[in-house]
């Protein structure tokens, strides 16, 4: 939805019904509602979605999470960044 937001000249995206109204519920506080025939665009920080507490401690999930200021800090915004060995 946000990247389909910010293009100008995008007609239609297809939507599945069937996520947002079992799986977003199910993995996250987004309740998606369709308003004219459009989805509106989640307010709120990031992408204005939360994952559900819950769906973070299934017995069935391999969960990570990194600390610190990652290989790519500093590095500029374009060009091929996979191309260098020590970020991929």
């Amino acid at each position: 939805m946000h990247l389909g937001a910010h293009i100008p000249n995008l007609f239609f995206v297809e939507s599945v019904r069937a996520f947002y109204k079992t799986y977003f519920p199910i993995l996250s506080t987004l309740e998606v509602t369709v308003c004219d025939g459009h989805l509106p665009i989640p307010e709120g920080p990031g992408l204005g979605v939360s994952l559900r507490e819950e769906a973070l401690h299934r017995s069935d999930l391999t969960y990570k999470v990194s600390d610190g200021e990652g290989l790519a800090k500093g590095r500029r915004t374009m060009g091929d960044h996979w191309a260098v060995e020590e970020i991929r």
